[in-house]
């Protein structure tokens, strides 16, 4: 099991107050991953820090900003409706996926270069890492130049896709991309049926091959190569099988990771549409699109096979993470649909983070728009009222019903 260790503590003296902050406990496959990106890139753990000590900071100040901001950690630009998979578990293209109800016009929207350049120029003081995502993103077309511009503004740019396009992309990728994700949901048979297309496998397989070849040809060290798996009732028996042939067919990664399927069950769901009329007046589509239940799962045998993949993690794979990093007792509560109390903490994305969606509009939370930069400016958007209420709201209730269904209050909290 991964304990994990206590960061440092800091005593910090404001000149309206003397404020004791403890940083979050980090895993000890996280300080792993960390310090191996360190050895190549040695500033990306001085940014670390930076971003652990701004979370501290903002989360100490919370009760006394006023529902004020002082940073944007991360940025995530959803530049595209568009995929061109239909993977059954997706809440935008899946079985109930919220896409699937958008109009044509609503599916072609997306905002210019121009227009995210601004963005960018908007937030850049604040330092945050970008990611670039979708739908699938590739398919934006300006989508590299996006990339270059942000590499120009110092800023770190990710990017999550689902790979299908990245044997045509692969130079753009290597010389403008500092962080990859590209998912895949077990072995061939497995994770074709899981996408709905037949070869999907090989052909992500073959772009990864020719990301990691792009790299060593230019003497490139990014982008930092990872997989991410996303465990379901589809593929949770297949996961060291899938380790098994990545190793087989040789694929060099910074990262393996193993995500838990987003799920929200109903009587959760119901509780937090009341939560949201009552304090927002909306109810939020995103997430009725993934309730229900993570499906038939036999714990036993995910037991079985997570710690077949940790006992025999792969030579060319730098580190292996399961997010959120569950024990035993949580993993049984989990597909068992029960709130875990680790996740019982306040949230405080909406202090750190902000979506941005092709018409524009600003999430935090996943369905509560906040404003829209075709109207106004992200960076004033990030301090008016419906952000300082959110805020608010969280210092009264900490976290909202759905909190520890979300992946962004796992990242915040799982280290």
């Amino acid at each position: 099991m991964d304990f994990g260790i206590w960061a440092l503590t800091f005593d910090i003296d404001l000149s309206f107050g003397f404020y004791h902050l403890d940083l979050t406990m980090i895993s000890l496959s996280r300080i792993k991953r960390l310090s191996q990106i360190a050895l190549t890139e040695p500033a990306y753990l001085g940014e670390q820090i930076r971003v652990r000590l701004l979370q501290r900071l903002n989360l100490g100040l919370s009760n006394l900003s006023g529902g004020y901001s002082f940073a944007l950690r991360k940025l995530w630009l959803v530049l595209t409706y568009r995929c061109n998979l239909r993977c059954k578990m997706c809440g935008q293209w899946g079985e109930k996926g919220r896409s699937k109800e958008f109009s044509k016009e609503t599916l072609e929207q997306e905002l210019s270069l121009e227009e995210l350049k601004k963005v960018i120029d908007d937030v850049s003081s604040f330092k945050p890492s970008i990611m670039l995502m979708g739908g699938e993103p590739l398919l934006y077309k300006d989508w590299h130049k996006l990339a270059k511009y942000i590499k120009e503004k110092k800023l770190r740019s990710e990017m999550t896709t689902n790979g299908m396009l990245l044997k045509e992309n692969a130079l753009e990728i290597v010389k403008n991309i500092d962080n990859l994700n590209v998912s895949l949901d077990g072995p061939p048979k497995v994770n074709d049926e899981i996408r709905g297309v037949k070869g999907a496998f090989w052909r992500v397989i073959e772009g990864i091959k020719l990301v990691n070849e792009t790299k060593k040809r230019l003497n490139a060290g990014k982008p930092y190569l990872n997989i991410c798996c996303t465990i379901s009732s589809e593929n949770y028996q297949y996961l060291k099988e899938m380790v098994n042939l990545l190793e087989k067919e040789r694929i060099s990664l910074d990262l393996l990771l193993f995500q838990h399927l987003e799920f929200v069950n109903l009587p959760t769901l119901e509780e937090n549409e009341k939560v949201w009329e009552e304090e927002f007046g909306v109810r939020s589509d995103y997430w009725r699109a993934i309730s229900g239940s993570s499906g038939k799962v036999e714990v036993s045998l995910l037991l079985k096979e997570i710690a077949e993949v940790r006992r025999d993690k792969s030579a060319n794979v730098r580190c292996l993470l399961f997010e959120p990093d569950f024990n035993e007792e949580e993993i049984r509560d989990f597909y068992k649909g029960r709130a875990l109390q680790r996740f019982k903490q306040k949230c405080f994305a909406p202090w750190l983070e902000a979506f941005i969606y092709p018409e524009g509009n600003v999430w935090s939370c996943p369905g509560l728009v906040m404003g829209n930069v075709g109207e106004e400016s992200l960076k004033t958007i990030w301090n008016e009222e419906k952000f300082r209420h959110l805020r608010r709201v969280l210092n009264q209730r900490k976290f909202f019903p759905v909190c520890s269904c979300c992946a962004n209050h796992w990242h915040n909290w799982s280290g």
